[in-house]
């Protein structure tokens, strides 16, 4: 996809003195990440950069505002909402079943399409409910449920669908962490653009707690040494959120502005 000549990126760079033709390449590489990450520009001279968003950049980040909003990991509760919140409503558990079945084919076929009650629909059901392959033989062949398999098969069976199954949860997590890296905020640790400030974090909602908001943060911190705060609190964050929805700051926005802050600073 070609960006038009009218693209403000574009107009930037060739008022700087780049070449039309390398400001429409650095634009095509930066929008659609066809190349490094690159961006900023200070004042009237603006500058083809290196990445701010790199390790040394983040970890200075968490240094210096550890309480700073960052997306979840994968081991997170709030990895799957915030997976939602990037992809829309549904995307995780659809993606999941999907990556899912295909790693996973003997067990998904018999979770989903073997008889209620059948040797293979108990095996798997059992293995979902983390019962090891060990509980899952003894039980089977104390309650005679083997589909008059041999003590052999029905133990190479519960194996199979055993390791089979978890196998897949490993892939499927690689699988929906590389397809969330696929965002640029995500890859570099910010915020996704489209969260908001609450008074409270809710990802299913989409919003930050306000008291995670650096300013608002750094305010609270000082604060809270005041014993008579404590009910002064909610309405402070009250009037707080509504100063920072007016100036239209969000998590990806002071994410960014701190993290071209420090990049600033480097030599």
């Amino acid at each position: 996809m070609a960006i038009g000549r009218s693209n403000p990126l574009r107009q930037r760079l060739i008022a700087a003195g780049a070449q039309p033709e390398r400001a429409q390449q650095f634009v095509e590489q930066n929008i659609f990440n066809k190349g490094p990450q690159l961006t900023t520009f200070g004042g009237s001279n603006p500058k083809v950069l290196g990445d701010p968003y790199d390790d040394k950049t983040q970890q200075a980040l968490k240094d210096y505002y550890p309480n700073l909003y960052r997306p979840p990991t994968s081991d997170s509760p709030d990895f799957k909402p915030y997976f939602d919140v990037v992809l829309g409503k549904g995307a995780y558990d659809n993606f999941y079943n999907k990556s899912f079945a295909t790693k996973a084919p003997t067990y998904t076929i018999a979770l989903n399409k073997a008889p209620k009650g059948s040797f293979e629909f108990v095996v798997a059901n059992l293995t979902q409910q983390n019962f090891t392959p060990e509980s899952i033989v003894t039980k089977l062949l104390a309650e005679g449920n083997t589909a008059d398999k041999t003590d052999e098969a029905v133990t190479a069976y519960v194996y199979k669908i055993f390791n089979e199954y978890n196998d897949a949860q490993a892939k499927v997590n690689e699988d929906l962490v590389k397809r969330l890296e696929q965002d640029k905020a995500y890859k570099f640790g910010l915020p996704d653009i489209k969260l908001r400030y609450g008074l409270t974090t809710d990802l299913n909602k989409g919003t930050i707690s306000i008291a995670l908001q650096p300013a608002v943060a750094n305010a609270l911190s000082k604060y809270k040494q005041d014993p008579a705060f404590a009910s002064k609190q909610q309405a402070f964050l009250i009037k707080a959120l509504a100063d920072v929805t007016k100036a239209k700051l969000t998590p990806y926005i002071d994410a960014k502005k701190l993290g071209e802050k420090f990049r600033n600073k480097r030599p």
